[in-house]
């Protein structure tokens, strides 16, 4: 995919969000980490959440963060 390729951090991801942004994404991951043993991913404009496939995922921007479920 094209944003597969590249070396992303959850630093870089959130360097430019409001504090409140990142404090909200930490809740999220802690929240889906105690669900499941997710990989977590960077991404270039967001962070996904993998088990055998995405099924969940966090784009931050600079004053909010949109998490997005996948579902079949």
């Amino acid at each position: 995919m094209w944003h597969s390729c590249g070396r992303y951090t959850i630093e870089g991801l959130f360097a430019k969000c409001d504090p409140v942004v990142r404090e909200t994404y930490r809740a999220f991951e802690k929240a889906a980490l105690e669900i499941a043993p997710f990989h977590v991913i960077p991404q270039k404009t967001r962070v996904v959440f993998q088990l055998r496939i995405r099924c969940t995922g966090a784009t931050p921007t600079k004053r909010l963060l949109r998490v997005h479920f996948i579902t079949r």
